[in-house]
């Protein structure tokens, strides 16, 4: 959770930094996705391999530090390099953070108490991400953006000495498994990625466009904040529902958020507008997230390392490739249509995620 916590405050903040050292909305969008994500996209695919030739108690202790190396260097950047520098060791981190993390409960789970350990998983750091975008704004407006990135080191380095304390036992026994069908473990990969894709343009683009529009950094914490805490609620309440239920919710979610979009798109400016928006984004996202998890570790039998790598490549990608163009549209085109063009694609993934079962 505390990692969890000093990552929020990067990925809320980072991009306002940017924005206040002069960068275009397309400059943020390539150094908040495409450099943040470019080594955790090139990593992913190794984790099956990272796995089975290191102790498992290493990942999430290194995690931690590297999140707490990246938070130290934004506390000291005075220019956009340095900040391109943070977000790249970012990248590794969340890389041990993410996959290796969710490959070590898959293997330590089977059958649907995997899917419930997928969502308690998710509420913790979706916990650390509700904490964290609270303390990003308030700190970031009662005391400085410096001040933020400080305490976010010392939030990852009191949580790599927690990390440092667990015990793991090794357990990959992943051989290469010739009847996995590859085109059924596709379709929800490929359409889960749009929600993935408006999360990392809302966290990369929108905090410097709503600043420079007139909110302030108070503001957008209460926007992530809304959003975490659908994350949370959510991920809890997948624990508990029954699968048959979240077969139905993603799809409803998805409808719900596209009608959300398109009325934000009207008012851009305004605090209360946004907020529905970000809590739906929150929810879709977290349903998306465990729902598709669950449903590839379990096709994948054996194989299961392997594929969730390749689910955290597909979700880097997303955050690589989605935050330049979401920042390039809004340049050229301005926010509402992003905003519209987004509703068009979570009501394009609501109807096919209808048919997609376990």
């Amino acid at each position: 959770m505390l990692v969890a916590m000093s990552m929020a405050v990067m990925m809320q903040m980072a991009p306002l930094q940017a924005v206040l050292l002069n960068a275009s909305f397309t400059e943020v969008g390539l150094i908040m996705g495409f450099a943040r994500n470019l080594l955790y996209v090139i990593m992913s695919p190794l984790t099956a391999v990272v796995l089975s030739r290191i102790n498992w108690n290493i990942p999430l202790p290194l995690s931690a530090v590297l999140m707490s190396a990246s938070s130290l260097i934004m506390w000291a950047a005075n220019d956009l390099l340095v900040v391109l520098a943070a977000q790249l060791i970012m990248g590794v981190s969340m890389f041990y953070f993410f996959p290796c993390g969710e490959s070590i409960i898959s293997n330590s789970f089977t059958g649907f108490s995997r899917f419930r350990a997928f969502s308690i998983f998710l509420s913790a750091v979706s916990g650390g991400f509700l904490i964290g975008s609270f303390l990003a704004g308030v700190i970031a407006y009662f005391a400085s953006l410096r001040v933020l990135f400080a305490a976010a080191a010392f939030i990852a380095l009191a949580g790599a000495l927690l990390l440092s304390k667990t015990r793991i036992v090794n357990n990959v026994t992943e051989t290469w498994n010739k009847t996995i069908n590859f085109r059924t473990i596709a379709e929800p990969l490929f359409f889960s990625m749009p929600y993935f894709i408006m999360l990392a343009s809302a966290y990369a683009v929108l905090p410097g466009f709503l600043v420079l529009s007139g909110l302030t950094e108070l503001d957008v914490g209460i926007l992530f904040f809304s959003l975490m805490l659908a994350r949370v609620a959510v991920s809890y309440a997948l624990s508990k529902m029954k699968l048959a239920m979240v077969y139905v919710l993603l799809p409803t979610l998805s409808m719900c958020l596209g009608l959300s979009l398109i009325a934000s798109s009207f008012n851009t400016t305004n605090l209360a507008a946004f907020l529905a928006t970000f809590m739906l984004v929150g929810a879709a996202v977290s349903v998306s997230y465990v729902r598709t998890l669950y449903f590839i570790s379990t096709k994948a039998k054996e194989q299961d390392v392997f594929i969730i790598g390749l689910f955290e490549t597909l979700i880097g990608l997303a955050f690589l490739a989605g935050p330049p163009a979401a920042g390039f549209l809004t340049d050229v085109y301005g926010l509402p249509a992003l905003l519209q063009a987004f509703a068009a694609a979570s009501v394009a993934a609501g109807l096919v995620n209808l048919k997609i079962r376990s």
